[in-house]
């Protein structure tokens, strides 16, 4: 019997991700994390310092007259997510931890030229996991979400901008590319969305979203492609081990539907390595 041809596993030295965000949803009770919260932040903040919340306000909508919705007129609430950061050498901030009465967050953000990889986020995130399950007595764990945040910019990928400054995103995204129609460019704007089940036992579903026109500060004006996969337990729970695992197996669905989105001449320009 012919043994079995070895899997290629093909990662990319430039690719267009400015940011990666490991997420785990546990179960806590409320006045369990506001009691333990105090004690939790100057453990954070000893290596992550710098203290920056997210606060958003949250309406309600109530009825609809004539078909159109109604909010709500008792008092929004407020949602603060305690954001701590942490700096690199040149003072930029690149990582942060974000935490929600039932929620724990680790962001990666892309430094310049440096996009970073999956293994450096997920060996933070196994770093404090088992402090935040412990800490706020998690009992076990429902949710475990990873997303990868790209943009195609003038700053992230000249390669696909044209003499005018305008991005050629039909060189890029598959579903972009070959639309039947005489066309001189694709232009903004555009929000487009998609989702697939991956795995119905886990069960487990990856999304798509493209938008246009999408601001960024630093690494200039472009165009915003969103992958978000997620393993959604519902009533059940996962371990610390499990967790783990299951991040690893939203990474591998990164990947592969990485390769099945951008181009073959996007990826090449990403600079391929072969492992």
């Amino acid at each position: 019997m012919a043994e079995p041809t070895p899997t290629v596993s093909v990662s990319y030295k430039n690719p267009p991700i400015i940011e990666r965000a490991l997420s785990v949803r546990g179960d806590i009770k409320p006045e369990t994390f506001y009691s333990q919260f105090e004690t939790w932040r100057p453990l954070v903040e000893e290596e992550f310092p710098e203290y920056d919340p997210i606060k958003e306000w949250l309406v309600q909508i109530g009825q609809t007259k004539e078909g159109m919705p109604l909010l709500d007129q008792s008092q929004p609430v407020v949602r603060v997510t305690h954001r701590f950061w942490r700096r690199n050498q040149d003072g930029r901030r690149f990582l942060s931890i974000r935490i929600l009465p039932d929620q724990l967050t680790l962001n990666l953000h892309r430094e310049g030229s440096v996009p970073h990889r999956y293994s450096e986020l997920r060996a933070e995130f196994e770093r404090w996991l088992p402090r935040w399950m412990s800490h706020f007595s998690v009992s076990g764990c429902s949710r475990v979400q990873l997303e990868y945040v790209n943009l195609l910019s003038a700053k992230v990928t000249p390669q696909f901008t044209d003499d005018k400054g305008g991005l050629m995103i039909g060189r890029v995204l598959k579903v972009f590319a070959g639309i039947p129609t005489h066309h001189q460019g694709i232009i903004p704007p555009y929000d487009c969305q998609m989702g697939l089940r991956i795995d119905a036992k886990k069960p487990a579903a990856f999304h798509l979203r493209v938008r246009g026109l999408i601001p960024g500060p630093k690494q200039g004006v472009g165009v915003r492609i969103d992958f978000l996969a997620v393993v959604d337990k519902g009533g059940g729970y996962l371990s610390l081990s499990d967790v783990l695992n299951e991040a690893d197996f939203l990474h591998t669905v990164m990947v592969e539907h990485f390769d099945a989105i951008f181009t073959d001449e996007a990826k090449q320009s990403f600079e391929p390595e072969v492992k």
